[in-house]
């Protein structure tokens, strides 16, 4: 290989070749299964050096137990045919494998990074070391060179090549393109991220400048993964609790990527479309029983009264008395309202009560459940889609996190079709003809909204004040509110948010709580 790249007229000053096995995909065929079990076989050959390993075994003759020999050219590979099969010459006998390689440029892939010749001015390296050949060695590299660092998901701030630059190149929506808010809040919150780590880089080596894709390589890399659980979820039943899910997955760092914690098969049965869903690193990730007696982060979402009474009279036992094959009649609505099982079910959760337990003004209180909402660390709220997904990763808790696009209501990075498939299909939607008859008809012509807010008069109290408590956060936050104007996202958001009169976070908590 060695021979034929450093006669390719095309490429004159390329006589290098090397593999890095973080990036070698194998296809599953007798050959490459055979390969790795040579690999296997013989790495203990090679002082355990397993890139001396791969380019050895990948120039013997299969089947044959002699060495090769580097400095002999009859026991090397003279050339490869032009679809990269690689022809086998040895000792004069030639062999022909199924196995395909692909050779990248040396001055793209480097094994070393401390050249000091100038090569490394338009290079992306993947792996690499210095004369010292140290783990932290890479690290020095990269600070100079602006490398991607191996095991991270994205390039980093230091490239000076907006084409190679991933992460700023997928953040550059600009307004006006006609994308959705989904894509735009996402740019926005990895500009605004990318911003903040070169902030914190520019105050010097002494500030801690690390990032991470989520909450499990943080702590692993910090102070090694706790056994207690990384992040809380409150699910509040119709308050989009399923995407709640998906965010808490991929904040904790569970995979798969995209999808909400479920049992397969769900309830309603089909609603979990995998059997690995569940993620034992979030607290609360699926059913509704809050638990505040951890330590770590607490999120929820929340959602307007009146209408998550309507959707949860819709969905199926235990949110609504009804009954499977049951219509859903004005006076069923009437009796599922004012039973004490549904009243006040966010004031019941955020006193730290099962969602359908009966509801106890004594012991449910609105001060109780607003001073437990100050200290949440991010909450979102289903009318404020756009603020909500653009404060998350503004949270401290979350600062140092990279932005995922699932949290936005994106697929997962390369994620297939049939994964989208699967993913929008385990969120519950309500859309059917019974559910949209139902308020166009009974629910509006019995002022339906005005009877549920008398029955649940302690959450309605309490999303009033979450509104303030959440339009307070977002104003708070630096810049945050004129970047969403001038990208054009959430605007009717900011503006119902400067019509409430929310004021002072702190004062607000204070003056409102027990």
């Amino acid at each position: 290989l060695g021979k034929e790249l450093h006669n390719d007229p095309n490429n004159p000053r390329l006589n290098t070749v090397t593999i890095c096995m973080g990036f070698t995909y194998f296809r599953n065929s007798p050959d490459v299964r055979q390969l790795a079990q040579n690999l296997e076989n013989a790495v203990s050959k090679y002082k355990n050096d397993d890139q001396v390993a791969i380019n050895c075994i990948l120039n013997l003759q299969y089947g044959s137990n002699d060495d090769v020999n580097i400095n002999d050219p009859s026991s090397m590979a003279d050339f490869t045919q032009e679809d990269k099969t690689i022809i086998r010459s040895f000792f004069g006998k030639v062999v022909a494998h199924n196995i395909k390689v692909s050779l990248l440029s040396y001055e793209q892939v480097t094994r070393r990074c401390d050249r000091d010749d100038g090569m490394l001015e338009n290079t992306v390296v993947a792996h690499c070391y210095t004369a010292q050949k140290e783990g932290e060695s890479k690290i020095h590299a990269f600070e100079k060179f602006g490398f991607l660092i191996e095991g991270e998901n994205s390039f980093r701030h230091a490239f000076n090549y907006s084409e190679l630059d991933i992460a700023r190149f997928v953040s550059s929506t600009a307004r006006g393109t006609g994308a959705s808010w989904e894509e735009a809040a996402y740019s926005l919150s990895l500009d605004r991220f990318w911003r903040h780590i070169d902030a914190v880089t520019s105050q010097g080596a002494s500030t801690d400048n690390s990032y991470y894709p989520d909450l499990k390589s943080q702590y692993q890399s910090t102070i090694g993964l706790r056994s207690t659980r990384l992040l809380n979820s409150v699910r509040i039943p119709k308050s989009g609790s399923s995407a709640l899910s998906v965010t808490a997955r991929a904040l904790a760092g569970c995979h798969p990527d995209g999808y909400p914690c479920c049992m397969f098969p769900g309830d309603p049965v089909g609603s979990c479309p995998r059997k690995d869903l569940m993620c034992p690193l979030v607290t609360g990730c699926t059913d509704h029983r809050p638990d505040y007696n951890g330590d770590e982060a607490v999120i929820t979402t929340l959602r307007d009264p009146v209408s998550r009474s309507v959707s949860a009279f819709f969905y199926h036992y235990p949110h609504t008395s009804v009954k499977h094959g049951e219509p859903h009649t004005w006076e069923k609505f009437v009796e599922n309202v004012q039973s004490p099982r549904y009243r006040n079910i966010l004031t019941k959760m955020l006193n730290g009560a099962y969602a359908y337990d009966d509801f106890d003004e004594l012991k449910h209180t609105a001060p109780r459940a607003k001073a437990r909402l100050c200290s949440i660390a991010w909450f979102g709220l289903s009318e404020m889609p756009v603020s909500s997904s653009v404060m998350l990763y503004e949270t401290p808790q979350f600062r140092r996190l990279l932005p995922n696009p699932v949290a936005f209501g994106l697929p997962a990075s390369g994620a297939t079709a049939e994964n989208v498939a699967e993913e929008t299909g385990a969120l519950r939607v309500n859309s059917d003809s019974e559910y949209k008859e139902f308020l166009a008809t009974s629910f509006a012509n019995n002022d339906g909204a005005s009877i549920v807010m008398t029955h649940n008069q302690q959450d309605v109290e309490l999303f009033q004040f979450a509104e303030k408590l959440f339009c307070g956060r977002l104003f708070s936050i630096p810049g945050l509110v004129g970047e969403m104007k001038q990208k054009g996202i959430g605007l009717e958001e900011t503006e119902r948010c400067a019509s409430i009169g929310f004021g002072n976070i702190e004062q607000l908590c204070d003056n409102n709580t027990e």
